[in-house]
């Protein structure tokens, strides 16, 4: 037998719930109007100029306090065949954007004689783009360090090179330098890997959701 008092004090009624805390709810809007800028405790026929520094205060303290946005993740529908680490793609722009195919690094040894090490993109050469950064530091005393330089030099410049854009529901676990894995069977991409080199997120108030633009880079 349960007990009617405990049954009578565990019932919930869902339609009660616009009852319920009224006080609080009440306290909320008050302070809502007060931040928004309806501060005058009266009316008037004349017209009132409010300086509002409550939003100014409110807006410059929690900058400081709560960066970023909290964002709503949508569900990957699961007959999708384009997803970015099972997340669906909603559009997508795909392009190998040339960059730097030699790098020298130049430096002097004990002996001031010459030093110069390259570093070739065979991908770059094969398709006739001959694009030459090179460096001097006296600091690469070896053929071992300037290769080195020369390595980092051309790695870095790949990894700058843009590979494409993708506009995807909002995850809020992406992070900038993420590796991701990328399959879109329109544009007769298959379990591409880039690199994420850029993160924007944008309200759309038509659909009432938030959009992340991916910027992608070489993996």
């Amino acid at each position: 037998m349960t007990d009617p008092s405990l049954r009578s004090r565990t019932s919930f009624i869902p339609s009660s719930l616009n009852r319920l805390d009224t006080a609080r709810l009440a306290a909320y809007k008050t302070n809502l109007d007060f931040y928004d800028g309806s501060q005058w405790p009266t009316t008037s026929r004349n017209r009132q100029l409010v300086f509002n520094y409550a939003k100014v205060s409110v807006d410059k303290l929690t900058s400081f306090l709560m960066q970023g946005l909290a964002f709503a993740c949508y569900p990957n529908p699961t007959n999708s065949m384009n997803s970015i680490n099972s997340h669906v793609i909603l559009s997508g722009q795909y392009r190998d954007q040339s960059h730097v195919s030699r790098t020298r690094a130049l430096g002097r040894d004990e002996s001031d004689n010459r030093i110069l090490e390259e570093a070739l993109d065979w991908d770059q050469l094969a398709l006739a783009i001959d694009d030459l950064d090179q460096t001097y530091d006296p600091n690469l005393t070896t053929a071992t360090r300037a290769q080195e330089r020369a390595d980092a030099i051309l790695r870095q410049m790949s990894l700058r090179a843009q590979r494409g854009n993708l506009v995807v529901p909002t995850n809020c676990g992406q992070e900038l330098l993420d590796g991701v894995q990328v399959t879109d069977l329109r544009c007769g991409i298959d379990q591409q890997k880039y690199r994420v080199l850029g993160i924007r997120t944008l309200y759309d108030r038509r659909q009432a959701r938030y959009d992340q633009t991916l910027t992608l880079g070489a993996p």
